[in-house]
């Protein structure tokens, strides 16, 4: 076999993509989908601020009015396929992931590596899992290996380029800011190279100067988030070394040892790939909000926050497997080596993907079962049984994941606020109760009058 045939790609590609459609979501399961896939259809309508709290559904409350929690590129960027319907938006993943996927062989090829091991980015179980999501996970990868690209171009149209993208990648997560970071110190240690900082920052600027125009106009400071303005973008040392190695274990499960090859590993992307992945360990291990996972699907999806950068340490990951598979002698073996890699990456990526479509598709019994027993324009009070992590979200309650303006007019309130003053029209009024553990339950009773 040659690893360098790109009909093997293509031929991944093609399973990949018959393996989405077999679990096409039916809806969302995280809250954050619920976010950014509302911020698509508000973008529709020229809107980035709600000021009806009735209507605030997932969003936070800046003083004035209520914003989205989340930087608007991933928004925009699923926004055309939302308008064909929301179930439409899921395919946004599988074009990013198709997408990354093109990238990540382009980036193999420049480093002299065989494109056979972009079937490791493709089959990442955890990366599969998010392609069949709204998360933000997806574009930022895709900026990621912008960024990565354009660097190895080793110029100043590549370094020009490269800055840009890493800009750009901080309106998709804000912690991507890591990523820029990377790469640039990166460059200031490269002494053949360190002249051209300037042009990575400058090319930088357009992405950095959009995200604290963002910031100000929601937020009310440039340097302010939803997290800051709700009260809990907090940090603690407290159990940093159980939750850095908790990460790092995490990383070097599913390909055995990935997070240290970057160490052994000699191509130009080494050291921005173990910068980025230091400073991600050090802001996830030290970040207030953090519970470990040990189910075989949890498992997998704890890496979730370091997803923008598994691209990088699976270029180190490539590289050494390969020298690996070169010091051995085993390129004859090649054939045999990737069809047994293929069959397991496909297994694997398909059964977290199988056990994932199952919650989404409970959660979805739980939005049929609200807009079956509810009509339009009912007003729906929620008593959830579901420690709040703020206040700062006040009407927005996290029942508010099944609601959005795609599924019709539905207003939500708290139980815990006054939510006496909001019942205009009695017999269009609900009080729901909600349940977490071990699955999320709805019990949906009229108003009784008095």
């Amino acid at each position: 076999m040659n690893p360098n045939d790109k009909r093997i790609v293509i031929a991944g590609a093609v399973v990949f993509a018959l393996l989405f459609f077999l679990v096409y979501p039916n809806f969302y399961h995280y809250p954050d989908e619920q976010t950014y896939l509302r911020n698509a259809y508000l973008i529709f309508n020229g809107k980035m601020l709600i000021t009806d709290p009735l209507y605030s559904y997932g969003y936070a409350f800046n003083g004035s009015a209520y914003v989205s929690a989340y930087p608007p590129l991933h928004s925009v960027i699923i926004a055309p396929f939302a308008f064909f319907g929301w179930q439409s938006s899921f395919l946004a993943g599988l074009v990013l992931q198709l997408i990354n996927l093109f990238i990540f062989c382009k980036i193999l090829k420049k480093l002299d590596l065989p494109v056979v091991f972009s079937l490791l980015y493709l089959f990442f179980p955890s990366i599969a899992l998010l392609s069949a999501t709204l998360q933000a996970e997806m574009s930022s990868i895709t900026f990621v290996l912008l960024t990565a690209y354009f660097f190895l171009r080793n110029d100043k149209k590549g370094f020009a380029l490269s800055g840009f993208f890493a800009g750009l990648s901080v309106l998709s997560r804000y912690t991507n800011a890591a990523v820029a970071l990377a790469f640039l110190v990166a460059i200031l240690l490269d002494k053949e190279q360190r002249s051209r900082a300037w042009i990575f920052i400058a090319g930088a600027v357009p992405g950095a100067v959009l995200m604290l125009v963002f910031n100000s106009f929601l937020y009310g400071g440039p340097f302010a988030t939803a997290y800051s303005i709700m009260g809990y973008a907090s940090f603690t040392l407290q159990d940093f070394p159980l939750k850095a190695l908790y990460y790092i274990a995490l990383l070097s499960a599913i390909y055995p040892l990935m997070f240290f090859a970057m160490f052994f590993s000699k191509n130009r992307l080494r050291n921005a790939t173990i910068i980025s992945s230091v400073l991600f360990v050090a802001l996830w291990g030290s970040y207030f909000f953090f519970y470990p996972r040990f189910r075989l699907e949890d498992l997998i999806i704890g890496t979730d926050k370091f997803e923008p950068i598994v691209p990088l340490m699976l270029v180190c990951y490539a590289e050494c497997v390969w020298a690996g598979i070169k010091k051995f002698s085993l390129e004859k073996h090649m054939g045999k080596i990737a069809a047994a890699a293929i069959i397991l990456l496909v297994a694997c990526s398909g059964f977290v993907m199988l056990k994932h479509k199952e919650k989404q598709d409970q959660k979805f019994g739980v939005f049929r079962q609200i807009y079956s027993e509810t009509g339009q324009g009912a007003l729906i009070i929620v008593d959830e049984k579901i420690p709040s992590l703020s206040g700062g979200y006040k009407e927005t309650p996290f029942t508010g994941m099944f609601f959005t303006e795609f599924f019709g007019d539905r207003k939500l309130a708290s139980i815990n606020g006054d939510y006496a003053k909001y019942i205009t029209d009695e017999d269009n009024t609900f009080f729901m109760t909600v349940q977490m553990d071990p699955d999320i339950r709805v019990e949906i009773t009229k108003l009784q009058k008095p």
